[in-house]
This record gives structure tokens, C-alpha cells and sequence, in this order.
């Protein structure tokens, strides 16, 4: 079988691409992967796409017909979650087989580690060729090893204040 004519299961395309969101020709949203319809709710599907994203770059993108002439070039959007507070996702857009289809493949973009807390995701809501989650563990285990390094200085420094006052007890 050729890449042409590969012909994935939607299960398939959610664990492949569980920050995906497929596109009409008109620009409504006909589906979304399911960390994505988690943080944005089912009701963001069958809206249209710039009323649940915003374009942020290229600024010019205002329509689907933008969309289109910018297959393959990287996209940086907007959303607000059912909570509120902007969430930012990069990616790009690809033309679907029957070519009236877009499909756009996202990830995020700044503040991985407050969308990873605030939504409680793992691994599974990742692609997983998407390496910023690996960044995120990084961070983590980094933060882990400062705090507890933090600890340990100000166990020392109270253990050093005891040994000096026995001392001048002793003497």
C-alpha cells in the first residue's frame, strides 16, 4: 500500500493526532481530537473555526480560502477553553484526500506546562512524535531536583546552626 492510499481508522487518527481538527470547505469544524475537544468542549465542533480560533500568525489568514494557500507552512492560533484563559497552539494545515477536506495537526505552543496542569494531561493526550511533552517531564524532573536541593541547603544550614550552638554549649 502506498502513503497515496493509506486510509487511516479514526481511532487511528485521534492517537496519531490528538490535537487535530478537521475542517469543511467553508471553514466549519466537522471534527476534533479528543484532547482537544477535552479542553475546548464537544460544542466546538460544527462551529466555524475562526469563532473558536484565532489566527495570531500569519496575520493575513482570515479565511479558508488563506487557509488553503498556506498548506504546509506553519500556523500559530489561538483558543479560549471552556475556563477562559487563551490557550496558544502551532501547526499546519494539510489538504485532506478528497481535497475539500482540511486537516489541521496542532500542538501547543507557549505555556505547556500550565495547559498540562490545568487540564490534567498525559502522555496519551500527545502525539506521539511530539517531543514538547518530553520537554515538559524535563522541566518537571528539573523543578523537582531545585526544590529538592532547596530543601536539603536549608536542612544543612539548620543543622550547621545546631552543631555550632552544642558547641558553644559544650565550651
Amino acid at each position: 500500500m502506498t502513503a497515496s492510499k493509506l486510509d487511516l481508522t479514526c481511532k487511528a487518527i485521534d492517537m496519531l493526532f490528538p490535537m487535530h481538527v478537521v475542517l469543511d470547505n467553508r471553514g466549519w469544524i466537522s471534527g476534533l481530537g479528543p484532547t482537544l475537544e477535552r479542553i475546548l468542549g464537544p460544542e466546538a465542533s460544527g462551529a466555524n473555526l475562526f469563532d473558536v480560533f484565532t489566527v495570531e500568525r500569519p496575520r493575513s489568514v482570515r479565511s479558508m480560502a488563506c487557509i488553503r494557500e498556506r498548506l504546509g507552512t506553519k500556523l500559530v492560533l489561538s483558543a479560549c477553553p471552556l475556563d477562559g484563559d487563551p490557550i496558544q497552539f502551532r501547526g499546519f494545515a494539510l489538504a485532506a484526500a478528497d481535497e475539500d477536506t482540511v486537516f489541521l495537526d496542532l500542538s501547543f505552543g507557549l505555556h505547556l506546562s500550565q495547559v498540562v496542569e490545568r487540564f490534567g494531561l498525559t502522555e496519551t493526550d500527545f502525539k506521539p512524535n511530539d517531543f514538547s511533552i518530553d520537554l515538559f517531564y524535563s522541566f518537571e524532573a528539573q523543578r523537582t531536583l531545585l526544590e529538592d536541593s532547596q530543601k536539603m541547603a536549608t536542612a544543612l544550614k539548620a543543622a550547621k546552626i545546631e552543631a555550632e550552638k552544642r558547641l558553644r554549649r559544650i565550651r
